[in-house]
């Protein structure tokens, strides 16, 4: 009987772990995608779990050799659809893309 019970907890264990396995490992994937690395890193892990609020609320663990997040303050934080624009000065040359005094720049719509 004790062998029933313990291969029915070893299948549930087995189970339990791949499903939390597979968001972890899709995410820190995307993670060493977007570094354009070819192995998954224990930064690449660290990055999915608290890049995901769901993952970081549930593991709650230090990562060896995963690094430091640095905090980003609310402030610094813009709302979607606020850009800050620039404006351009008459003296930017909008064809080359530099600085250029105005009439030096022969292409400048400006000169």
């Amino acid at each position: 009987m004790g062998g029933k019970a313990t291969a029915k907890a070893k299948a549930v264990s087995r189970s339990q772990r791949a499903g939390l396995q597979f968001p972890v490992l899709a995410l820190a994937g995307n993670a060493s995608k977007d570094v354009k690395a070819k192995h998954i890193t224990p930064r690449h892990s660290q990055l999915a779990i608290h890049g995901d609020e769901e993952l970081d609320s549930l593991i709650k663990a230090t990562i060896a050799g995963g690094g430091v997040i640095p905090p980003m303050h609310k402030s610094l934080i813009g709302k979607k659809g606020q850009q800050k624009t620039v404006p351009i000065p008459p003296w930017h040359c909008t064809v080359t893309g530099t600085e250029e005094i105005m009439g030096i720049c022969g292409i400048c719509k400006n000169s």
